[in-house]
């Protein structure tokens, strides 16, 4: 749809809009796109994206260092997996505000 819309604004650029574009895509099309565009568009991934962010930083990541003082991980493999070493490397860093 996109396609044919540039195709016909570059077939007749000094045209009207709606003589060259609506005999293409219908003006209710054009509607829906334009609402299809603000619902799911960067504008929109942008504005969850930044409500994300802050919910991991104000609620989730402040509850993931008690929560890890407080765990044990194991591995029943001779060799350590890369996360548990990652793990490792980790805890000992990690401040104890376990709340009780």
């Amino acid at each position: 749809m996109l396609y044919r819309v540039a195709e016909a604004s570059l077939d007749h650029p000094t045209g009207v809009v709606h003589e060259v574009i609506c005999p293409v895509v219908s003006e209710a099309t054009l509607r829906d796109l334009a609402k299809e565009w603000k619902a799911t568009g960067p504008f929109y991934r942008a504005h969850v994206q930044t409500v994300m962010r802050r919910a991991s930083r104000s609620h989730y990541r402040p509850m993931l260092p008690p929560l890890l003082a407080t765990r044990e991980f194991r591995s029943p493999n001779a060799t350590p997996q890369p996360l548990l070493r990652a793990l490792a490397l980790l805890k000992p860093s990690l401040p104890c505000r376990v709340r009780t």
